[in-house]
């Protein structure tokens, strides 16, 4: 489930893109998300998905603020962006890549930790 309370989001030096935002989401549900360039798509998923913070207001997925990006939230999170993917790469790539980059990490911090 996704929870957007009184959520307001603008970059800096320009107009808030979405103010007191309030919107529910069930889990089980398909869901659309429409509008022009630049109303705000793409950064109403960033503030789900804990990648940008918003100015008020509070994003919660599963129950958890998204803001605080813990690893309880973090280890549910998959976000795809078109721009990763190329017509040539199969997505089974794409993951041994990504697999490699946390065996890598884990390693590392199991050695200097």
């Amino acid at each position: 489930m996704i929870e957007l309370t009184n959520l307001s989001f603008g970059y800096s030096k320009k107009p808030l893109l979405f103010w007191n935002l309030n919107l529910n989401l069930e889990a089980g549900h398909i869901y659309g998300l429409l509008g022009k360039n630049g109303a705000g798509k793409s950064t109403l998923l960033k503030n789900i998905a804990g990648l940008v913070f918003p100015t008020e207001g509070i994003c919660k997925v599963n129950g958890h603020n998204a803001a605080k990006r813990l690893p309880s939230f973090l280890q549910e999170l998959f976000l795809f962006r078109k721009r990763w993917i190329c017509l040539h790469l199969r997505v089974m790539n794409l993951f041994a890549e990504r697999l490699i980059f946390i065996q890598n990490l884990i390693i590392h911090y199991s050695i200097n930790y």
